[in-house]
């Protein structure tokens, strides 16, 4: 590197990886400039370093012996590497003893003794002492921390490096010319006595075992805190050209990390919000495996059917223009070069097949060679995206690569799965299982390349978003209502074989690319995730594809380092594999909620971020906890309810018998802690600032048009702030994880608790004399119902109008009862409301800014379980009761959806049941009628079309005398005549208790609605065809009209049946 040729240069980051260069630590960071260079910035010799709690006469006297053993594991590591090596694996024996156990000991180590407090344990006596232990090699750091943290762990990797070399043999030296056999076999034995194994290294005493600290953090995410910088933000880097050209990137940049002339640093004025990031979606069509003799093709395999082609979207994230491409395999018949219109009726968006750019190849191999070009050269995309491509698209066209290069005809040519930005570098897959308790146990595959991220919109989309069904065709009707262009999957193999078929197949195909980049586009997924990489500071693919507490962790790192870096002591993270236990935690607060129809205004008074609020108010942190106020006292700290700067704050139960007034009350098992004043704590510190982030966010915000790149990116940034923020509670009450401290969630939702059930008691004490009542209460909120005599009105408008100022009173008078920053704001005016239980209610909302809309919680018509006639029916009752207050309406459309279920009119896709399969079958102890279904699509489907762990079955219930599970059925089977509905199962079993919620709480007749006299047995038809005509034949028949039933109100002495919502309130 030569200064002469130092130059700065202002890019985006996006992506980084590691590389070892002379045996030193290594990163690049990928990004793009604000004109579209692709960039990457080589940072040589970070070096990584981590703590560990001792002192330098500990180091001393363990450093011979240490060294010993990190000789033999470095080398060892080496042989394990050398043994899953491609390469030679001759004379390993040999290598070993001369060369990887002596480079071993080369091992360079840098140790500092540093002051500073476990952030667990930050005591009033002198700073404890720790070792700051650097060295030139992540790998190096990591096993000498292993030897530190587990030394029986450290024994045993070279007891089994020594067991395997006792097993390799040393290999002979060749004989020589006319050499004597004897002198020959003395030369054997010779060498053989040459590389006796050394001795085993003497067992490490057991005062080596230490605890250690921040090794658990990443060494790239502890060099980019150290240094300032914001994971995708924006970079400013003076440095040399590179004369390797390491990546294909169009701009490669050294920079020295010993050098003061050369650094990389945080941009203080980007030149814009957004760099150019080039987003790429990708799908591909493999070919059907056709069966001589079946009309049902088989699922296809990578090592036996071809990929027929591969449609492409291609955007920047600054223009937003899409463009499509297909790649298409062709390999005889006339060449296609473009794509005529679609139909009017499948033109259901901007997608236009005629503007697709149209590729054809003779070979298969040559269409993945030129689809590894097109992304390494020609578009050089940031993020590669599509729908499921991690466990189908990138699985199936790698393998598939792989099996086709292996060929004879294609063995000279490059190998198409490098997709990269180092340009010979494969695409590698991992194959992974996981298990959560939401989403079930799932198989998938992680595939990482140089340079560029995977961005799954499935796995995104399943993940923010709770829908019925996942289906590509599904959400693209729900986020952008359009929809696939719909082909047979069994016609494939046909459609293959004339270029007719296979432009249609191409036209389908690169719609498929194009839909989950128009979901990236109008929901700003990518500057969703790429804001959250850079306020949480962890690299975008651990916003992808890692949990969130890496995010807070990473916080606290870079909050202890700048406290440090101000000439505060150090605080040190632990790295603690097996936390202490902090035992079990009370959750969120629930007033008892009062079920009923409440026709007159109830207010939602909301505590403003409750949580973080909290936390901040009691200063709340690993560093400040006090088990309880006998620990407080004993360590000197002070408190008594009226002491106006107590020391330390205990979190207090209280009490609150029913009708009676409420009443802190203080017990010795308090969790307290002590106050800003004395010990400002780190979590509550990240909070405040946070939320002051958010603020200017959001006020930043207002001076762009809603839908800019400006705004978007600022609204990214606010929504990626109040994650942050709600994270932070849950960091600490985790169950595993990197510092659980589940006393900290405790206090909080004990704090909380008590704010609540305060706020009750003083609005129903505050305004006693005209009734006011809370009747439900829930984490952050309380409803708050006002009788007519304090809010009237002669008009809805006017009697709104006079609920938001109560509200606006009540929560100012309650905030002032508060620590701050703790605020009840008024939010929102629910009228009428219909209240059944727990997280169960429904009512017409008025919001402050806000047109009026309609808003369910927790009833079936917002839940997946239920079948969509459910939801679909109740919430038109919740219009019709809450927005048109209409009761008589509500009660005869009820009425008429169960005569037209009894007599076979409703569709069949609002009968369809949905269900994950979350384990395998085998592994339920209680039958369910989804998992019966999937061991018998199992037993006779193959194995690639069968249901797997994960998959979401599809399911209806058929006729019987069977138990329940025993009656599931495919969908299919219905719309092929082979089965028919059991349409009273589905009222007694789905339609009838969720309705019967609803209106049981407005009168008094409610099993009126579900009378029925007679109704029609649907008969199983014999074939799909007959079904069809059936089915046609049924929908041309008029709806047989039901009479109105009587509604009897509750509570309704009068002769006279009121006959609207209106005219009973009256």
């Amino acid at each position: 590197m030569n200064r002469i040729n130092d130059m700065k240069f202002i890019f985006q980051h996006l992506a980084t990886s590691k590389f070892s260069k002379d045996g030193k630590s290594c990163l690049t960071l990928y990004g793009r400039t604000a004109s579209g260079e692709s960039a990457a910035i080589h940072v040589h010799d970070i070096k990584p370093y981590g703590y560990i709690k001792a002192d330098m006469a500990w180091w001393n006297n363990h450093i011979p012996l240490l060294s010993s053993y990190l000789e033999w594991i470095i080398a060892a590591d080496r042989l394990k590497w050398s043994e899953k090596s491609t390469y030679s694996q001759k004379n390993l024996k040999e290598q070993f003893l001369d060369v990887w156990l002596e480079k071993a000991s080369e091992t360079n180590i840098k140790v500092t003794a540093i002051n500073g407090y476990n952030i667990r344990h930050v005591h009033e006596s002198t700073p404890d002492s720790f070792l700051r232990i650097e060295t030139d090699n992540g790998n190096i750091l990591r096993q000498l921390i292993n030897c530190i943290k587990s030394p029986e762990k450290a024994k045993n990797i070279i007891i089994e490096c020594r067991n395997k070399l006792r097993k390799l043999k040393v290999s002979n030296p060749e004989k020589r010319p006319g050499e004597d056999s004897k002198v020959w076999t003395a030369r054997i034995e010779q060498k053989k006595s040459n590389y006796k194994l050394p001795e085993m290294p003497p067992d490490l005493p057991d005062t080596t075992k230490k605890e250690v600290y921040e090794t658990h953090v990443g060494e790239d995410l502890v060099w980019m805190v150290d240094n300032h910088l914001q994971a995708c933000g924006w970079m400013e880097v003076q440095g040399s050209f590179s004369d390797s050209n390491r990546t294909t990137c169009s701009v490669n940049i050294d920079v020295d990390n010993n050098k003061d002339w050369q650094w990389v640093k945080h941009c203080e004025n980007p030149p814009q919000a957004m760099a150019p990031f080039v987003v790429l979606s990708y799908d591909i069509e493999s070919q059907p495996h056709v069966v001589p003799g079946q009309t049902e093709t088989l699922f296809p395999e990578p090592d036996r059917d071809p990929i027929l082609c591969i449609g492409v979207s291609v955007f920047n994230m600054v223009d937003l223009k899409q463009k499509q491409y297909c790649f298409m395999w062709e390999p005889e018949g006339e060449v296609t070069t473009l794509y005529p219109q679609l139909e009017e009726k499948e033109q259901t968006d901007e997608y236009r097949t005629e503007e697709v750019d149209v590729r054809s190849f003779r070979g298969e191999y040559d269409m993945l060679l030129a689809f590894r070009t097109f992304i390494q050269k020609e578009i050089d995309p940031d993020i590669i995206t599509g729908y499921n491509i991690l466990n189908f698209d990138n699985v199936y066209t790698i393998n598939r690569a792989i099996h086709l290069h292996k060929q004879q005809e294609n063995n000279g040519k490059e190998k198409a799965w490098c997709w990269g930005r180092i340009e010979k570098r494969e695409c590698n897959i991992k194959k992974k299982y996981t298990w959560t308790a939401q989403r079930g146990g799932q198989t998938t595959y992680q595939c990482k390349i140089a340079g560029r991220e995977f961005m799954d919109v499935y796995k995104i989309v399943m993940a923010d978003h709770k829908l019925r069904s996942y289906k590509m065709d599904e959400v693209a009707k729900t986020f952008l209502g359009t929809q696939k262009i719909h082909i047979s999957y069994d016609d494939i193999p046909i459609m293959q074989q004339t270029q007719k078929g296979r432009i249609r197949l191409g036209g389908y195909c690169a719609k498929d690319a194009w839909i989950p980049n128009k979901i990236i586009i109008k929901m700003c997924k990518a500057i969703n995730a790429i804001l959250m990489s850079q306020v949480a500071g962890v690299s975008l693919d651990t916003i992808l594809n890692r949990g969130q507490q890496i995010r807070t962790l990473s916080l606290m790192l870079k909050k202890v380092k700048e406290r440090f870096e101000k000439g505060q002591i150090r605080w040190f993270i632990p790295d603690e594999d097996d936390p202490p236990d902090t035992g079990s935690f009370e959750g969120a607060v629930v007033i008892t909620p009062i079920p009923g129809f409440w026709d007159r205004p109830v207010a939602t008074l909301d505590f403003a971020s409750l949580y973080p609020s909290i936390m901040r108010a009691w200063n709340m942190c690993f560093s400040t906890i006090l088990s309880n106020p006998m620990e407080a006292e004993q360590r000197g700290y002070k408190w008594s309810p009226t002491m106006e700067k107590p020391s330390y704050r205990p979190v207090r139960t209280f009490t609150y018998p029913e009708g009676g007034k409420f009443e802190y009350q203080s017990l010795d098992t308090d969790v307290c802690f002590k106050t800003a004043e004395e010990c400002r704590g780190i979590l509550p510190e990240i909070l405040e600032e946070l939320h002051t982030q958010r603020k200017l966010a959001k006020k930043q915000r207002k001076a762009f048009a809603e839908g800019s790149m400006d705004y978007n990116v600022l609204d990214g940034r606010q929504l990626a702030l109040k994650v942050c923020m709600n994270s932070v509670y849950g960091f600490t009450g985790a169950s595993r994880g990197f510092l659980p401290e589940k006393r900290i969630a405790s206090a909080v939702t004990r704090a909380g608790r008590g704010m609540a059930n305060e706020t009750k008691f003083m609005c129903e004490d505050r305004y006693k004399e005209y009734g006011v009542k809370v009747v439900y209460g829930d984490t952050d909120s309380v409803f708050v119902h006002f009788p007519k005599s304090l809010c009237p009105g002669e008009t809805r408008e006017e009697t709104i109008e006079n609920a938001n100022k109560l509200g606006i009173e009540m929560g100012e008078m309650c905030t002032k009862a508060f620590l701050p920053p703790n605020d009840l704001e008024f939010e929102k005016i629910y009228y009428p409301l219909l209240l059944k239980g727990k997280k169960r209610y429904a009512g017409f909302k008025y919001e402050p800014g806000c047109k009026p809309k309609l808003d369910v919680k927790g009833f079936e018509c917002v839940r997946r379980d239920f079948a969509p006639i459910v939801s679909k029916t109740q919430k038109k009752i919740f219009v019709l009761l809450c927005e048109q207050n209409n009761v008589e309406a509500a009660v005869q459309y009820a009425r008429q959806v169960v005569v037209d279920l009894l007599d076979g009119k409703t569709p069949l896709e609002e009968l369809i049941l949905s269900k994950q399969l979350t384990r395998p079958p085998e592994q339920y102890k209680n039958p369910q009628p989804h998992v019966e279904l999937a061991k018998y699509l199992q037993r006779t489907l193959p194995p690639t079309q069968a249901p797997k762990t994960g998959d979401r079955i599809d399911y209806i219930i058929k006729p019987g005398r069977g138990k329940t599970f025993e009656r599931a059925a495919s969908p299919q089977d219905v719309r092929d005549g082979k089965v028919s509905i059991d349409y009273m199962w589905y009222l007694e079993n789905q339609l009838k208790e969720p309705l019967t919620r609803v209106f049981e709480m407005i009168i008094d007749n409610t099993s009126d609605i579900f009378k029925i006299n007679q109704f029609k047995k649907p008969k199983v038809s014999s074939n799909s065809m007959f079904s069809s005509w059936v089915s046609k034949q049924n929908n041309n028949h008029n709806k047989r009209k039901v009479a109105n039933i009587g509604i009897q109100r509750k509570n309704n002495k009068k002769k006279k049946v009121p006959k609207t919502l209106k005219d009973f309130l009256s």
